[in-house]
This record gives structure tokens, C-alpha cells and sequence, in this order.
């Protein structure tokens, strides 16, 4: 028997915004999590940011 989870809640467009990251801060923190939960982890800059 396989458990299933309850329906998520839907999401919204107005409850989702995406910007470019600018700041050094914002960047280090988007790097740190991509490291830490993406199986590609962050890899190498090219671009901008988002």
C-alpha cells in the first residue's frame, strides 16, 4: 500500500515573485541552498542570477 499526501494547496501567481538577484548577500544565500538541495548543486556563475 502506498501512502499518498493530501492535495498541496494551489499556488497563486500573486503569491509567487521571481526578481534577479543583486546582491552579494542574495547571491551567496541562493548559492548555499542551491548546494545544499540541488542534485545539479550550484555549479559555476554564467548570467545573470535569478
Amino acid at each position: 500500500m502506498i501512502a499518498t499526501a493530501s492535495q498541496p494547496e494551489v499556488l497563486r501567481s500573486s503569491d509567487l515573485s521571481i526578481r534577479t538577484a543583486t546582491e552579494s548577500l542574495e547571491i551567496s544565500q541562493l548559492r548555499a541552498v542551491l548546494d545544499a538541495l540541488h542534485y545539479l548543486k550550484a555549479g559555476r556563475p554564467s548570467g545573470h542570477p535569478l
